[in-house]
């Protein structure tokens, strides 16, 4: 077997080598081209990841100024008072002072 370019395909048996179609050479980058697209894939799931951890960070945040706007909206009642008794009076409106 001697040394030729990738694209002549030697035979053993008999001592010539012989020119392989085009379209073989072709679909052999194609496989090369295929292999790079799935590094690709991978990169998307990372991403996929980070996202679901902001948008998980994201609701915590949401979750919490909810919570402090909450806080904030009761806050005007004497805090020797409960909250019992804000809901019993059913008050809305902020006490006269």
């Amino acid at each position: 077997m001697s040394m030729h370019p990738r694209h002549y395909e030697c035979f053993d048996r008999v001592d010539y080598c012989e020119k392989v179609p085009n379209s073989i050479t072709v679909s052999m980058k194609k496989k090369k081209k295929k292999k790079k697209k799935k590094k690709k894939k991978k990169k998307k799931k990372k991403k996929k990841k980070k996202k679901k951890k902001k948008k998980k960070k994201k609701k915590k945040k949401k979750k919490k100024k909810k919570q402090q706007q909450q806080q904030q909206q009761t806050s005007w009642y004497p805090s020797h008072l409960s909250k019992s008794w804000l809901q019993a009076s059913n008050r809305t409106t902020k006490p006269v002072a």
